[in-house]
């Protein structure tokens, strides 16, 4: 609701800039207001002021212009102020509300792992589902590279991952209660060109319809892989994702374990990301 209630503020802030940038407008020809006709073919414009209508000339196409403009913001002034009430009252609505996340969260920790978060079975996420869930088209040819592991390991999600980190991320994501597709794939634009990518999780939230990414960097000593994978981040960069808001990051190398510690860490930051 986090991410809603921001917009809502946001659309508030932008109609009180409004209000005070064309306030002064109404006070341009004071006392002075536009009457429009139809005369035989065209238009004839009329001032009027102190109840008394005068016919305007071409010469007056200023004075027409400036009294049309008065008219308009006096509008905008009035439709910015009945939009900021009702956003106003949207906002405060909104604050009182909380999402099965939140109210998860609000019960004690030694007493979440008993149960699981609600998941909102949308219909974007049976889509999702039957497009890249475990046993699916996309899930059954999905890439297998000798270099980056063949898919041989089984999760308690169904799918199939390439390593014992994934498979503990897998897991212990499942184990929460969230839903996530293993290497959807994701289309970056390049200075080369469209390129399709595979992040090796993609958690979606159904109540903020919002994709955050995870990438396991599982080979980080490795020369070859990192020189593979430094590029691919530049990409994700370059095309707006910021890491530690929907894009994040974990690693092991030959000399550095990844432990389930680390996977709590990040799984707990990228849950409050997801239903901000």
């Amino acid at each position: 609701m986090k991410g809603k209630l921001f917009i809502i503020d946001e659309l508030i802030v932008a109609n009180m800039q409004i209000r005070k940038q064309v306030k002064d407008y109404s006070k341009i020809e004071p006392g002075k207001t536009l009457n429009v006709s139809r005369k035989k073919k065209r238009w004839q414009y009329y001032v009027v002021e102190d109840g008394k209508r005068k016919c305007m000339s071409k010469s007056q196409t200023s004075l027409i212009k400036n009294l049309e403009a008065k008219f308009y913001f006096k509008r905008l002034t009035k439709a910015t102020e009945l939009n900021i009430k009702a956003l106003s009252r949207v906002s405060k609505i909104l604050k009182t509300c909380r999402n099965p996340f939140e109210v998860f969260k609000s019960i004690p920790e030694q007493k979440r792992h008993l149960i699981k978060p609600y998941q909102y079975q949308s219909s974007k996420i049976k889509e999702l589902r039957e497009e890249y869930g475990p046993g699916s088209f996309f899930d059954n040819h999905a890439l297998s590279s000798d270099y980056y592991g063949t898919r041989n390991r089984s999760t308690k999600s169904g799918y199939l991952v390439r390593s014992k980190s994934e498979e503990d991320i897998a897991d212990a994501a499942w184990e929460r209660g969230l839903f996530f597709i293993y290497e959807k794939d994701l289309v970056l634009q390049t200075p080369g060109g469209p390129v399709a990518v595979h992040p090796d999780f993609a958690f979606y939230n159904a109540f903020t319809d919002r994709f955050i990414y995870l990438e396991h960097l599982g080979k980080v000593d490795d020369p070859e892989y990192a020189s593979k994978s430094l590029p691919r981040l530049l990409d994700y960069i370059a095309n707006g994702f910021v890491i530690g808001q929907n894009l994040f990051l974990t690693s092991e190398g030959a000399g550095r374990n990844f432990t389930k510690r680390e996977i709590k860490k990040v799984l707990d930051k990228i849950e409050e990301q997801l239903f901000l």
